[in-house]
């Protein structure tokens, strides 16, 4: 019988064989569950535009960088955006957007807040911890 291996000395024994793997073409529609031979590389971006990966406020991150529980930061929110659609109102110092799961960054914000990271009112949304404490989407997103 076999000893057991650790996982190093499996990914030792799995790398030292010598398999040579075939590929081929074949459609998009019969790919699904096969693994690629080479890298693929879009040649657009999809979506063409940046969005939100999730509920939350469209914001600048020089805005929140002195936020803490003692002092937070406190900003006017402009609008709320809708999944798929663009912000109307640019986010400028003091400014957030209220944003949706697949809604476009507005032009000006360069992170999104997750909603359960803030407190908020209607028109205001409070920040009590700095942006490498919270949960954040940032720039290319």
């Amino acid at each position: 019988m076999e000893k057991n291996r650790t996982v190093e000395e499996a990914c030792q024994l799995l790398s030292s064989l010598d398999v040579q793997l075939a590929s081929e073409q074949v459609s998009l529609f019969d790919a699904f569950g096969r693994v690629l031979a080479e890298e693929v590389t879009a040649v657009f971006d999809v979506p063409s535009f940046r969005k939100s990966a999730y509920d939350g406020y469209a914001l600048r991150r020089a805005d929140i960088a002195k936020a803490s529980p003692q002092a937070p930061v406190s900003l006017k929110v402009t609008e709320t955006i809708a999944a798929g659609r663009p912000g109307r109102i640019a986010v400028t110092t003091g400014t957030a957007a209220r944003i949706m799961t697949g809604a476009m960054i507005p032009e000006g914000a360069d992170v999104v807040i997750k909603h359960e990271d803030t407190r908020f009112t209607n028109e205001e949304v409070f920040l009590h911890l700095p942006p490498q404490i919270i949960s954040l989407q940032s720039e290319r997103m």
